[in-house]
């Protein structure tokens, strides 16, 4: 009888602590992202209906807190690296980016020269004053121009280390031939640096090579030198494309791409630019931190931000445009972006924050958020329908992650072949 008793209390304590484990277990999971199948479902509806698919993305569970903690910490396809190959792409041919010296966090006392399958090259610029400058890229090794048929123009992240994106890109490009049948030498990718003050100071700059100050070059901002010499980074964009067309004349399509602040760069680049090449154009855009809003309505709060319809958050002030933007109007902008071919990368574990600023949080409380509202807004100022030229592409498993975005099926796609 005594016997009975400790097996059967026994049992019970164990009954006990299996379902407080649960019950924390459960606790913890209610604080992560949407389940596999939920993802995977969202995933496919994206494909036919964005909006579905955005508005199924803002019933996830704490998807609007900025204090439960990031979900890459969870189930992330591939980890938070970028320095090794994706899980689906195994076999492929993976090359670690080139290093350079990082001075204090924030600047570089050097850049990589070639390495792997890119070399570097200086392009002599000339301002609409005629002020001379040198503006270095990264490009493919031994291209035969007559071969090329497609540019992937890479716009590099926060950090500005053109070379870790271009070569991200590269290794995603080994993919797409591995894995995609695209054919070994017909596509070009190319990345212009984007060097700062900061990055001069610490001896990374030449002395006739441009530079900016601080971000300005994902605005659309000013050469801050050498010298004199006045250029805005967009417009460089705009020169560089037409030199990469005038130097490759069999290049059909141009797919200008970026992750993360990169990303923001190039939906600002796609927003206000002008219409040149534009039936060669395609723009690519990974996981950005906020959006360039089409009219002065957002999703969430507005009180106390004056600058929360400023460029680049959005067109409608049209006094806080950049010069680059040519005077050009909201109606104007609005119509031509809409009309862009556009492609939007999400990750659907990416809810990290990226900035507090009261501009930003209008558009929502992180990321992931951010994405679906931006979706439906798209939809609101297209007259009720996506516009037809876009693309939302959300990744199963993925959080803000630069290279496994890039080497996504879906980006591949894209990026490369279509």
């Amino acid at each position: 009888m005594r016997l009975l008793f400790s097996l059967t209390l026994a049992a019970l304590l164990c009954i006990v602590t299996v379902n407080a484990a649960d019950a924390g277990d459960q606790a913890l999971f209610e604080k992560r992202q949407a389940s596999k199948p939920k993802q995977a479902q969202i995933v496919e509806t994206a494909k036919s209906d964005p909006v579905a698919a955005a508005k199924m993305v803002l019933q996830i569970k704490d998807i609007d807190k900025t204090d439960d903690g990031t979900w890459n910490k969870y189930a992330n396809i591939s980890g938070n690296a970028d320095a090794k190959q994706v899980p689906w792409a195994k076999g492929v041919e993976f090359q670690q980016s080139p290093s350079a010296n990082l001075v204090d966090g924030e600047s570089f006392s050097n850049v990589p020269k070639d390495f792997y399958m890119f070399e570097r090259k200086e392009w002599e610029v000339k301002d609409k004053h005629g002020r001379n400058g040198t503006q270095p890229y990264y490009i493919n090794k031994g291209l035969n121009a007559g071969k090329v048929k497609r540019a992937v123009l890479v716009v590099p992240g926060y950090y500005r280390d053109s070379w870790n994106y271009i070569n991200m890109f590269g290794n995603a490009y080994n993919i797409a031939k591995d894995k995609h049948g695209v054919e070994d030498g017909t596509v070009l990718i190319a990345s212009l640096m984007v060097l700062n003050q900061k990055d001069k100071e610490t001896g990374a700059v030449k002395d006739d090579w441009l530079y900016y100050k601080d971000g300005g070059w994902s605005v659309a901002g000013m050469t801050h030198g050498p010298g004199d010499l006045s250029i805005s980074s967009f417009k460089l964009m705009d020169m560089f494309i037409s030199k990469i067309l005038g130097e490759y004349p069999g290049i059909e399509t141009v797919v200008v791409a970026g992750h993360s602040l990169g990303a923001q760069a190039v939906m600002r680049y796609a927003a206000i630019k002008g219409s040149s090449h534009d039936d060669k154009l395609k723009f690519w855009i990974g996981n950005p931190g906020t959006y360039v809003y089409l009219n002065s309505k957002r999703p969430l709060s507005t009180d106390d931000c004056a600058s929360y319809d400023d460029f680049p958050n959005g067109i409608d002030k049209t006094d806080t445009l950049p010069a680059y933007a040519g005077g050009k109007s909201a109606d104007q902008i609005r119509s031509a972006y809409l009309a862009r071919s556009v492609t939007y990368a999400l990750g659907l574990d990416d809810n990290g924050v990226s900035s507090y600023a009261c501009d930003s949080m209008a558009q929502g409380h992180n990321r992931l958020e951010r994405s679906a509202y931006y979706i439906e807004h798209l939809e609101s100022v297209n007259g009720g329908s996506f516009p037809s030229s876009h693309h939302a592409d959300y990744l199963e498993g993925l959080s803000h992650q630069d290279y496994p975005t890039i080497a996504a099926d879906v980006s591949i796609n894209r990026i490369f072949i279509e």
